[in-house]
């Protein structure tokens, strides 16, 4: 009630200050015919006074102070300009400049509204102080509360991921990654194979009847001894003899992992490599220098281990080239050849960002290839990739 009666005596004041600038004359109220000054004495008193311009003009016109009661952030805070309006632009309430986001990638994947898309810093090879650039945003996934997790650890941090990979089951051993401490890591389902297949080759090979010494003659007549007709010693039904459909030199057991299975195995592998904080991302591959040297020294500055495997899309600089073509510890992939053998082989993956949105959407496609829908249509048909010339 207080405010209201408050806010109705400052209308009154304005009203009759108008009323008084008009009986001022015109060549006196040009400008400053009657000026309204507000005082603060505390945080809570407002207190206005109409002031003629001149002491001529002061007898007659009438004097009246009002009281009024009302907040001191009614017209603005004391540090602002003290005037009845508040300033057009003033400073202290003016909106910051948005500054240019520093995220350099944006997720393509719809996220659910719990969850928000992983960030990795941008790097660069440039130096090897380098600042980071900014950031490139993954797809996450929660892994499920294991019943085997530790008590001190609340929840399982996210891990990136492409859509439909099947929840993590609850198994009784749960393995944990050396690097990262309490995190526990199971593989993503039942089909995923917890080693790399062997592929062994055997180097087995016998003797036909025709490679065993001897035999060269019949053991005896066709007819008349009664006895079963042969027609040399080294025959398989004879002892010693050569061996019929036996191995016959190396063979290779070597069979193609379903596609599927290959692209969850490449799911983990990606997701592995992001907990234990050995996925890296860089703007581009371009170096100062084509000397090994350098990529040696930006490695060990960095703390990047003893093998680095760095996947982009297009053709590698010929800088980063010539260094690498000199070091074991360094492998140049591109995107399209990465396979999980290559994952775990190299202790630390560098991918740019082009290969990042390479294998993003490769993966999504193979999520969604496979369709229960007539009539048929080839599998590779709607495969994304990128034109190049002379394609």
């Amino acid at each position: 009630m207080a405010t209201w009666r408050s806010m109705a005596m400052a209308s009154r004041l304005k009203t009759e200050a108008a009323s008084v600038a008009k009986a001022v004359p015109s060549r006196t109220n040009h400008c400053t015919g009657v000026r309204l000054k507000v005082v603060l004495p505390d945080s809570s008193v407002l207190a206005m006074k109409a002031a003629p311009a001149s002491r001529s003009e002061a007898a007659r016109l009438p004097m009246k102070m009002y009281m009024a009661r009302i907040p001191s952030r009614f017209w603005g805070d004391p540090e602002d300009p003290q005037t009845l309006d508040p300033p057009r632009i003033p400073s202290r309430f003016r909106e910051p400049s948005p500054s240019p986001s520093p995220v350099l990638r944006r997720c393509s994947v719809p996220v659910p509204p719990p969850q928000r898309p992983l960030q990795a810093w941008v790097g660069s090879l440039r130096h090897p102080g380098d600042a980071l650039r900014g950031l490139a945003e993954l797809p996450p996934r929660r892994l499920r509360r294991h019943a085997q997790c530790p008590p001190n650890v609340p929840n399982v941090p996210d891990v990136p991921y492409i859509p439909n990979v099947p929840d993590v089951p609850s198994v009784p051993d749960v393995p944990y990654i050396p690097n990262v401490p309490d995190v526990p890591v199971s593989p993503m389902s039942p089909r995923c194979p917890q080693r790399p297949p062997r592929c062994p080759q055997s180097h087995a090979r016998v003797l036909t009847r025709a490679e065993v010494r001897g035999g060269g003659r019949k053991p005896w007549r066709q007819k008349g001894s009664g006895r079963a007709r042969h027609g040399s010693i080294r025959s398989p039904l004879w002892r010693g003899g050569g061996i019929a459909h036996g191995p016959r030199g190396p063979t290779s057991y070597f069979y193609m992992v379903p596609m599927r299975l290959r692209v969850l195995g490449l799911k983990v592998a990606l997701s592995v490599k992001l907990m234990q904080d050995e996925l890296h991302v860089v703007d581009n591959l371009e170096v100062p220098s084509s000397d090994p040297r350098y990529l040696q020294d930006l490695a060990r500055f960095r703390h990047w281990g003893s093998s680095v495997l760095l996947v982009d899309v297009d053709e590698f600089p010929e800088d980063i080239s010539a260094a690498a073509e000199e070091l074991k510890s360094v492998t140049l992939l591109p995107a399209l050849g990465l396979n999980v053998h290559s994952l775990l082989k190299h202790q630390t993956l560098v991918l740019t960002l082009g290969a990042v949105t390479f294998l993003e959407r490769r993966l999504l496609w193979h999520d969604r290839r496979y369709s229960a829908l007539y009539p048929f249509c080839l599998p590779y048909r709607d495969l994304p990739w990128e034109p190049r010339d002379g394609i």
